[in-house]
């Protein structure tokens, strides 16, 4: 695999409960894998300087509330960790310490038989190679890129200004985390079962810690502060109206959306779609020249049935929906007993499609 920046580390060991959070909270430890990801200096500068540029942004203006009485932020270490049900997949170079899969055998997952455990949330309990990519993309300095990237076309603010972004699909909320960690203002989301047992207990895990004073109300659901920014989570259920789950100042307020190895499931892809399409309406009618963004992964995998293929994925994106589409990353993985797989970074803006770029865009997805 070849990196946008070698600044980002990733790794993996078995987990422990000496991690940020209190061992008697049981409920808190996910699962038998720690992932971690050490973020570019980079992406963490002086903290002192992000405290300004988010306070001057008003709550309205925000997907998530800042907690002015906390707005100081102290100094926290690049390295986020994150409790996973099983190893990573195709995330890890050979030189970046891993699990072997002996460590996991015999084991029950706990929530086999409780409602809304599907393939889809399964699957989420794990790190996905779309994960590293998007947060190479946005932590690592496009001038040690020795991956055929294109940074720039990135157009975005830097996210020390604190971007609103929402991420969909976030399984165990490692992008999300890391966005928030380098400035941005996330909102991570999935299905209720995630949330709950998987992206709450990691935001906790990498939340930097206050002494609280009696005055706090801060509670278990509060928006955390990580690095330079803020988190918090919420349930998304893509087949209900986005309406009845985010309230339509938060809707309007996004910027960015990301959704890292969920585009993946043949019935889930129309949803997903509609959604997004709601959100780019509600952005578009802000009215402040400032298009809403959705950056996602892709994986190309051997094999099809239940999974889309990119070339019916582009079909729906480009003629269907009449949004632009450009290729920004693209580079190949390999996946224990599958071998080679291609994976691509795409953004998309909802905006009228020239004929032209078509073309371009096929051509540089089908490499």
């Amino acid at each position: 695999m070849r990196l946008i920046s070698p600044e980002l580390l990733c790794g993996e060991e078995p987990a422990s409960n000496k991690n940020n959070y209190d061992d008697e909270q049981e409920e808190e430890h996910v699962g038998p894998i720690t992932f971690h990801i050490t973020l570019p200096s980079i992406s963490l500068p002086s903290l002192t300087s992000s405290s300004s540029s988010s306070s001057s942004s008003s709550d309205d203006d925000n997907v998530i509330p800042y907690h002015h009485h906390h707005q100081q932020h102290h100094h926290q270490s690049r390295r986020l960790e994150f409790n996973c049900r099983d190893r990573s997949c195709g995330v890890l170079l050979p030189t970046e310490p891993s699990v072997p899969a002996i460590v996991l055998d015999g084991r029950t997952d706990p929530f086999f038989f409780e409602p809304g455990f599907s393939l889809e949330a399964m699957t989420g309990f794990q790190i996905w190679p779309g994960s590293r990519l998007v947060v190479e993309a946005f932590t690592c300095s496009s001038s040690n890129s020795n991956n055929n990237i294109v940074v720039d076309s990135i157009a975005v603010p830097p996210l020390s200004s604190g971007m609103n972004i929402l991420e969909v699909g976030a399984g165990c909320g490692a992008v999300g985390t890391c966005l928030a960690a380098a400035g941005g203002n996330v909102l991570i989301t999935d299905l209720s079962i995630l949330v709950e047992h998987g992206i709450w207990p990691n935001l906790r895990r990498n939340t930097i810690k206050y002494a609280p004073t009696s005055n706090d109300n801060y509670n278990n659901h509060d928006p955390v502060p990580i690095g330079k920014g803020w988190a918090s989570a919420a349930v998304i259920d893509w087949f209900q109206p986005l309406s009845l789950q985010l309230s339509n100042d938060t809707i309007s307020n996004v910027d960015i959306i990301v959704a890292c190895d969920c585009l993946f499931l043949k019935k889930l892809i129309d949803p997903l779609l509609n959604m997004i399409s709601d959100i780019f309406d509600a952005a578009a009618a802000r009215n402040d020249n400032n298009d809403c963004k959705l950056l996602f992964t892709y994986e190309r995998r051997n094999m099809m049935g239940l999974f889309i293929s990119l070339e019916d994925l582009l079909e729906k994106i480009v003629n269907e929906r009449g949004w632009l589409v450009e290729c920004l990353s693209w580079r190949t993985i390999s996946v224990e007993d599958d071998g080679e797989h291609d994976l691509y970074l795409f953004q998309v803006v909802s905006l009228p499609l020239p004929s032209t770029t078509i073309t371009s865009t096929s051509t540089r997805t089908t490499k």
